[in-house]
C-alpha cells in the first residue's frame, strides 16, 4: 500500500504515545514491483513529490519516502518544503534543512536522499529509510552521486504545471 497523502496533518501523536497515520482516502495498492497504477492525481504541496504533480507519474513506495522525509523536514525546520516543481525550476537543494543548527551531515544527506526529485534517485522503501536513519548506518545508499535533476527537465514546468494545477 502507499498512502499518498503523508504530512503533519496526518501523523497524530496520541497521549498514550506512539504515533499513529491517519486519513487512509487515498490510499492505492501497489503491485509486485513497488508500483501503483493509479490515475488520479492527488498532492499536498511541499510534501508531494513530483510524480503525483502526473495522473500518470510514476507512483510506488518511494513516493511514500518522499513525503515522509519532507515531513520530517518540516518538523526540524519548522517550514514546508520547497514544492518540487518549484525545486524543479529553480533548483532548490533543501538550503534551510543545511544550515539547522544540531541536525547530522548524516541525518541531512539522508533526508536530501529521500527528498530527491528523481524516484529513481530516492530511498525506495520506508523500512530502508528506517534503517538508515536507526540502522547500523553501513548502507552505501547516501554514496551515491547521480545528477537530481536533469537540465532539460527544468524547462519543461511549463507542462508539469498544467498538469498538477488541472489536478488540484
Amino acid at each position: 500500500l502507499i498512502h499518498r497523502d503523508i504530512s503533519p496533518d496526518n501523523i497524530m501523536l496520541p497521549k498514550d504515545g506512539g504515533i499513529k497515520l491517519i486519513d487512509f482516502g487515498t490510499v492505492r495498492y501497489v503491485d509486485d514491483s513497488g508500483k501503483s497504477k493509479s490515475t488520479e492525481a492527488v498532492l499536498k504541496p511541499g510534501f508531494a513529490p513530483m510524480e503525483q504533480y502526473n495522473t500518470r507519474g510514476n507512483l510506488g513506495t518511494w513516493t511514500d519516502v518522499y513525503a515522509v522525509c519532507a515531513s520530517f523536514h518540516y518538523l526540524l525546520t519548522g517550514k514546508v518544503p520547497t514544492d518540487a516543481p518549484t525545486r524543479i525550476e529553480e533548483g532548490d537543494t533543501l538550503p534551510i534543512l543545511e544550515s539547522m543548527p544540531g541536525i547530522s551531515d548524516r541525518l541531512v544527506r539522508i533526508l536530501k536522499k529521500g527528498l530527491s526529485i528523481l524516484p529513481a534517485n530516492r530511498i525506495q522503501t520506508i523500512s530502508s529509510l528506517y534503517d538508515l536513519i536507526y540502522g547500523n548506518g553501513k548502507s552505501n545508499l547516501l554514496s551515491e552521486k547521480k545528477p537530481d535533476i536533469p537540465q532539460k527537465k527544468r524547462g519543461s514546468l511549463k507542462k508539469v504545471l498544467l498538469v498538477g494545477g488541472a489536478a488540484a
